[in-house]
């Protein structure tokens, strides 16, 4: 470029100008320290090549026009002639020291904009959670960090994904497909891979633990060569994608493992469930058929209706453990249909409180409704099954006789309904944990503590309404549940 070498050109025409202005003041031989600024000037802006030329124009320029005979290329003294002699060697010197400091200036920018860069790539690439999203923001952090066109191919896989402009000339995708079944061949053979760079692209591995996952190529115009620092820089991020995309694989095996851990946890759980809550059931009903199938048998009207009232009993609990699971299925499975409308919150807690029926014979029922309460958007059919199994617990793990309480009221938005009891309340440690599929509080050997899924599904009920429920103790014992839902806008 002749840039640096005309502002040289003109650098030197200004130090003459100034050593005119005080060639009447000064030696000639002093004046080189004039010049000698230029040629210092020239070394720091643009390094070596122009700041010789710089003191080869300045030397010129200087004997010409100061050293006598003046106007001539010619010394007229040894003082003259060591001068010069000195101001060569000062201004070679200068030169070079000027350019190792403005190089070594240079690579420690550019090491500080290499370490920048990589930085922000790698808090990119560590920001998304899909395979799919990472591979895009590999693509389009290289070619803004390069410039140009990235492509990207994963091993096993048949599409490229590109970020940035298209170039001409890029490889296509049957060129990029071609190059990874070589590399595939190479690797076979026990041979090293390496980059392969052409005019306009460079192509890099993406290798992590000794496995090839894939190619990462950048294309640029041909008039624009991939600088050594560039292809330094293309292969740290070449590094940074493959750990990345092995970091994302891994965790997804990890997670993978995890849930099958998690699904032979719930399998396990729900076969004991299954084997006790089913088979007790059935045993209490197989067992009353025997009894009142044999024609030897004397019982009394009395003792058949006691047997047939315990047979009922016995065939609600397996009907509603049955529902349980079919509900807990349906919200595994995302089949569950939720059909929002305007709900009075006063009948559905009225249709709970009669199918619980006789369970609560014996036991104080507080009902309170807040006067002017709206109504709910709910589904009506949830919102009961809810209120039913929140008062079933409540029964279950509460002693015969304590009091029961059911309320509703106007909160921040939503209509909050509690159901509080006076038993032994929920250990602390348990309050979210009770919510979790097949998970019993401990209680007596004569409490039947349920499959555990009720609150389970009270919850996935509740958020399925838009809503939510939580646990906690009152402050003069006894447990508490919230039930929240949205109130219906009233305009």
């Amino acid at each position: 470029m002749l840039g640096p070498y005309v502002i040289s050109f003109a650098m030197v025409l200004v130090a003459t100008g100034v050593a005119y202005l005080a060639d009447r003041l000064v030696a000639p031989a002093s004046l080189a320290t004039i010049y000698l600024s230029a040629v210092v000037f020239s070394a720091l802006r643009y390094g070596w090549g122009p700041s010789l030329a710089t003191g080869i124009l300045s030397i010129t320029a200087w004997d010409f026009l100061f050293i006598p005979p003046v106007y001539h290329f010619e010394v007229g003294s040894p003082e003259d002639l060591l001068a010069m002699a000195l101001f060569c060697i000062v201004a070679v010197v200068v030169s070079e020291l000027v350019s190792q400091i403005r190089s070594k200036t240079a690579t420690i920018k550019l090491q500080a904009d290499t370490t920048a860069a990589l930085f922000a790539f790698y808090r990119e690439i560590t920001s998304v959670d899909t395979e799919e999203a990472l591979s895009r923001t590999i693509a389009r952090q290289v070619a803004g960090l390069l410039g140009g066109q990235a492509a990207l191919q994963w091993s096993g896989a048949d599409g490229l994904i590109t970020g940035g402009e298209p170039v001409s000339g890029a490889a296509s995708d049957t060129e990029l497909r071609d190059l990874m079944v070589q590399w595939r061949a190479e690797q076979a053979a026990g041979l090293r891979l390496r980059p392969s760079c052409r005019p306009g692209a460079c192509l890099v591995p993406l290798r992590a633990s000794g496995a090839l996952l894939g190619v990462l190529a950048v294309f640029r115009p041909a008039t624009s060569p991939f600088l050594p620092a560039e292809f330094d820089l293309l292969h740290a991020l070449a590094d940074q994608a493959a750990h990345a995309a092995e970091r994302m694989r891994l965790t997804a095996q990890v997670q993978q493992v995890q849930a099958q851990a998690e699904t032979e946890r719930l399998r396990n759980a729900l076969l004991t469930s299954i084997s006790h809550d089913l088979r007790t059931p059935l045993a209490t009903i197989m067992g009353v058929h025997s009894v009142l199938l044999d024609a030897n048998a004397d019982n009394s009207p009395a003792e058949r209706q006691e047997l047939l009232a315990g047979a009922q009993e016995e065939a609600d609990r397996l009907d509603r453990f049955i529902g349980n699971l079919l509900d807990m299925t349906r919200l595994e499975a995302g089949g569950l249909r939720c059909k929002r409308e305007a709900v009075e919150v006063a009948d559905v807690m009225d249709a709970a409180l009669d199918r619980v029926g006789a369970a609560r014979t014996g036991r104080p029922l507080a009902i309170a409704v807040a006067p002017d309460l709206p109504m709910v958007m709910a589904d009506y059919l949830l919102m009961e099954q809810i209120l039913f199994n929140l008062l079933d617990n409540a029964l279950k793990h509460t002693p015969p006789g304590t009091a029961l309480s059911v309320s509703a009221m106007f909160q921040d938005g939503q209509v909050q309904i509690s159901i509080e009891d006076a038993g032994p309340g929920i250990p602390p440690d348990a309050l979210e944990a009770i919510f979790d599929k097949f998970s019993r509080l401990r209680a007596g050997d004569a409490k039947r503590t349920g499959t555990g899924l009720g609150l389970a599904i009270c919850r996935g009920f509740a958020q399925a309404m838009g809503g939510g429920i939580s646990a906690g103790n009152r402050a003069g014992g006894g447990a508490v549940f919230r039930l929240r839902l949205p109130a219906c806008d009233p305009s």
